[in-house]
């Protein structure tokens, strides 16, 4: 009677664990299909950083290749919350994020990781602060 109890709780435990691990496989696969850098951005990538003539011309630019506009206006670097007063904005994709990273750190070494998201951060405020003064022109020319 004993062993036949501790048999089916080990059952069930197993069969509780292989529900969690297709879980875990079928969320694991969304994540690395939706964050998959495609070739054809590997390739613009790279060219655009050989082609920059500083490390920040290279951020900027792969920036706009890695990244849709969209996500350029309502991400932050790594999703951490900067300002008390405003909502916290989700991350860029970390996939898409140490790829724009090792790719500037090749063509450009002495440029630290740190320095990169420096740019990157950067360069999404201005993006949002562009973004608000086009908007602000055509509520003005609409008026």
């Amino acid at each position: 009677m004993q062993s036949s109890n501790n048999r089916k709780g080990i059952e069930e435990r197993l069969a509780n664990c292989e529900k969690v691990l297709r879980l875990l496989l079928q969320v694991s696969l969304a994540s690395f299909n939706s964050s998959h850098l495609e070739q054809k951005e590997e390739k613009q990538t790279r060219e655009a950083c050989k082609n920059a003539s500083t490390a920040g011309d290279a951020v900027r630019l792969a920036a706009k290749i890695l990244f849709s506009e969209q996500e350029l206006l309502e991400c932050s670097v790594r999703g951490r919350h900067t300002n008390k007063t405003v909502e916290q904005r989700k991350a860029l994709d970390v996939t898409r994020l140490n790829y724009l990273t090792s790719t500037v750190t090749k063509v450009f070494p002495k440029t630290e990781a740190a320095k990169i998201f420096s740019i990157l951060a950067d360069f999404l405020k201005k993006t949002r602060a562009r973004d608000q003064v086009q908007k602000k022109k055509t509520d003005t020319s609409h008026a």
